[in-house]
């Protein structure tokens, strides 16, 4: 068992590092195909938008709380929710050996004292120890962050392969309900597979596809519908996007790569956000500007905890002169001003013009607009 504390992350006074494995092959990934030139501001980020971004995990490098990771451990799992911005290191190795063990106090604290690396076979063994089990996804996600989207998503489709029909109908398989919101999640790491491997393995997630369509089971038909939604588009999202009230879920909605005018379409019939949903860019990178005006105009309705600094945070990625009266707007009233704040002086060359533009018009835009100009020197 390794040391419980790591003094390197103590004695380290520079903001932490922060990078994912979920993004390791880069311009080779699958999902490169769909890069937006401008759509951001830097080619990175234009790069993570086609690769699913927000949705993948980042790892934090010199993080304190990697002081002690096996007491750090624990808070992530409830303080947290298992979902921070990011995962410190060795925090997230403990965490990952540790998922789905909550059951047991004598497993979960093995699990939290063990430090060092996740390898890709202990990964794999993890995939296939939790791959039904509730959150799976929070799982994957973590792992792909860690040893990367290769051994992960091989080892759930094997999984998934491997599954006879008995096993779908036995008594005590209704776990494998839990599936389709795992199913669903796939879709955003399948764009980071190298082009050659994701190929391969969409073949083998489409012949699953067509066997579970030909053979309905009560416990399957979930999952059926979410690899028809991952795996064909606008129209995969017609046939089985979940739906609430008749209205396509947004979960569903971000799958749909081949036809922005369906995105904008339903995000348009939405009429705003679901219920506890975060904001979420990468509907305006598959919609396009129809999508970007609809969600600077409900801004206000998004009422989670956090929900205006991320709003800041991923919608300040995009490169679209229509971002500034709003972040203005932010800047002045949000939940999050000194974020919004922040962004201008780091986008000054982008904004000046704006800024001086609406500091000379009068009104409330102008009061805030003049402070602004002044930390922008």
């Amino acid at each position: 068992m390794a040391n419980a504390k790591t003094p390197s992350a103590k004695a380290s006074k520079q903001a932490p590092t922060i990078s994912t494995a979920a993004l390791m092959h880069g311009a080779d990934a699958f999902g490169a195909r769909f890069v937006k030139p401008g759509f951001a501001f830097t080619p990175e980020d234009d790069l993570a938008f086609a690769l699913g971004y927000p949705h993948l995990t980042y790892i934090a490098d010199g993080h304190p709380d990697d002081e002690n990771p096996e007491q750090a451990a624990p808070i992530y799992v409830s303080k947290h929710g298992l979902m921070p911005a990011a995962w410190p290191r060795e925090v997230a190795h403990r965490v990952a050996r540790g998922f789905g063990l909550w059951y047991s106090d004598e497993k979960l604290a093995a699990a939290y004292g063990t430090g060092g690396p996740v390898s890709e076979d202990e990964a794999r063994a993890l995939v296939r120890r939790e791959l039904c089990e509730n959150n799976s996804w929070i799982l994957i996600l973590l792992l792909e962050a860690l040893v990367g989207p290769i051994p992960v998503l091989e080892t759930v489709v094997e999984q998934l392969e491997a599954y006879s029909t008995q096993e779908w109908t036995d008594t005590g398989m209704e776990n494998r309900l839990y599936l389709d919101t795992t199913l669903l999640w796939l879709g955003y790491p399948l764009l980071r597979l190298p082009g050659d491997r994701a190929t391969a393995l969409r073949a083998r997630l489409e012949a699953l596809h067509a066997e579970w369509s030909a053979h309905p089971q009560p416990h399957r038909d979930a999952s059926t519908a979410a690899l028809d939604v991952v795996l064909h588009g606008a129209a995969g999202a017609d046939r089985s996007a979940y739906r609430v009230q008749g209205k396509v879920s947004v979960f569903s909605r971000l799958h749909v790569l081949d036809d922005s005018a369906w995105v904008a379409r339903a995000a348009q019939a939405s009429g705003g956000p679901d219920s506890g949903c975060n904001p979420d860019p990468r509907l305006v990178f598959l919609g396009g500007e129809p999508v970007l005006d609809l969600e600077l105009s409900w801004w206000k309705k998004y009422t989670n905890a956090g929900s205006h600094a991320l709003l800041v945070e991923r919608f300040g990625k995009i490169q679209s002169p229509k971002l500034l009266p709003w972040m203005l707007e932010m800047s002045a009233t949000s939940k999050a001003k000194a974020s919004a704040q922040a962004w201008f002086v780091k986008h000054a060359d982008f904004a000046r013009s704006f800024l001086e533009k609406t500091a000379a018009a009068g009104g409330a835009p102008a009061d805030w607009a003049k402070p602004l100009l002044k930390k922008l020197g």
